[in-house]
C-alpha cells in the first residue's frame, strides 16, 4: 500500500512538472516579477542617493568644523595677546563684568 501512494505522488509530481502552467497565474505572474523588479530599482536609486548625499554631508561637515576650530583658536589667541598688552584694562573690564551681574543678580 505504501508503495502504491508512492507511486502515485511521483506520478503527481512528475506530471505537475510537465503541466503548462495557466494563463491567469502566468501573468500575475509576470506582473509580480516586474513590480519586484521596479521597487528594487527605486530602492536601489534611492540608496545610491542616500549613500551620496550621506558622504557629501559628512564632508562638509567635517570642512566646517574644521574651520570653527581655526577660528576658534584664533579668537583664544587674540584675547591672550590683548590681554597681555593690556592687563590693566583687562582687570577693569572683568571689575566692571562682576559689578553688572551683581546688579542683576540684586534685582532678582
Amino acid at each position: 500500500m505504501a508503495n502504491a501512494n508512492t507511486k502515485t505522488a511521483e506520478q503527481t509530481q512528475s506530471n505537475s512538472a510537465h503541466t503548462p502552467t495557466a494563463p491567469t497565474t502566468e501573468s500575475a505572474s509576470k506582473a509580480a516579477h516586474a513590480a519586484v523588479d521596479q521597487v528594487a530599482q527605486k530602492a536601489a536609486t534611492a540608496e545610491d542617493y542616500v549613500r551620496k548625499h550621506a558622504s557629501e554631508s559628512a564632508e562638509t561637515l567635517h570642512e566646517k568644523r574644521e574651520a570653527l576650530e581655526a577660528s576658534l583658536k584664533s579668537s583664544v589667541s587674540r584675547s591672550r595677546r590683548f590681554a597681555q598688552e593690556n592687563p590693566l584694562l583687562c582687570a577693569g573690564l572683568a571689575f566692571a563684568a562682576g559689578m553688572a551681574v551683581t546688579a542683576l543678580i540684586r534685582r532678582k
